[in-house]
Parts: C-alpha cells; sequence; structure tokens
C-alpha cells in the first residue's frame, strides 16, 4: 500500500493572521506551489526536519564533548589537583609573610616590579629555568611521539 493510500486526509479549516497568509504565498512562490496546501505541508515537513536535524545536532554535540572529555580527563584531574595545591600553597606563604610582617612590625610595602630584593630575583630567574625546562620535555615527548605515528 502506497504511503498515500495509508494517509488518511482530514479537512480542517485554520484561522490565520495576513503574515502567516504572506509567508504561505512566499513559499509557494519560492517552491513553485499551486496551493496553499501544498505550501502549510512543506511548511510543516521543514519544521519536523529541522526538529531532527536538531535533535541529530545536539547528539553530536555530546558525542564531541564525550571524546573531548575522555582525551583530557586525566590533563584536567591533573590541572585542577595543580591549582588547587597552588592555591593552598599561596594561602600558607601569605598566612606567614603576614605573621612576619607583624612581627616586625613593618609599615612600608616595596613593590617586587620597582625595587625587587636578591631573593626574589633568583627565586625568578630559578622559575624561569624551571619552565624553560617542561617546555623542552613536552618538546622532546611531541617529537618522540611524532617520530612514533611516522
Amino acid at each position: 500500500m502506497s504511503e498515500k493510500m495509508a494517509s488518511k486526509k482530514i479537512q480542517k479549516v485554520y484561522n490565520l493572521e495576513q503574515e502567516d497568509i504572506d509567508i504561505l504565498q512566499g513559499v509557494m512562490q519560492e517552491h513553485g506551489y499551486k496551493t496553499q496546501v501544498q505550501a502549510v505541508r512543506h511548511v510543516i515537513r521543514s519544521y519536523k526536519e529541522m526538529q531532527n536535524e536538531e535533535v541529530q545536532s545536539r547528539r553530536v554535540a555530546e558525542q564531541i564533548l564525550n571524546v573531548f572529555s575522555e582525551v583530557y580527563k586525566d590533563y584536567w584531574k591533573r590541572l585542577y589537583s595543580s591549582v588547587r595545591a597552588t592555591d593552598k600553597n599561596v594561602s600558607v606563604m601569605l598566612d606567614a609573610l603576614n605573621t612576619m610582617l607583624i612581627e616586625k612590625d613593618y609599615a612600608a610595602c616595596v613593590f617586587t616590579d620597582t625595587f625587587p630584593s636578591p631573593v626574589i630575583s633568583d627565586s625568578q630567574e630559578h622559575l624561569k629555568k624551571k619552565i624553560g625546562k617542561k617546555k623542552q620535555e613536552i618538546d622532546r615527548k611531541k617529537r618522540k611521539n611524532s617520530m612514533i605515528k611516522n
């Protein structure tokens, strides 16, 4: 049995505003339909297709997010753990420094970007070297992995 024979046609009367009629006229002209009923069917089916595409787009987005989460899960865990540890260390350091400042009764603040102490300068230099070594390690791993893949 064909689809047309299987579907039962029902006659309905709808009250539409002029703007709706204008839209239907535009659909009729754009697609070469002879009747408004054809235009209404087109709009309804287009809406259904749009809904299906939206559902499919959501599924694809969820799949991409799942793959992304799986691939970068360990990275985000390490990053989260590092940030938490850094926050704790900064809090402890500020408390210790605040205690020392209060005990010594220091009233002035010397900014490190204006006049850094030798200790701060040494620490900053050490940090730069440490970051540089980490970057070199990462670059070596990337080169090694790219050689293995090729």
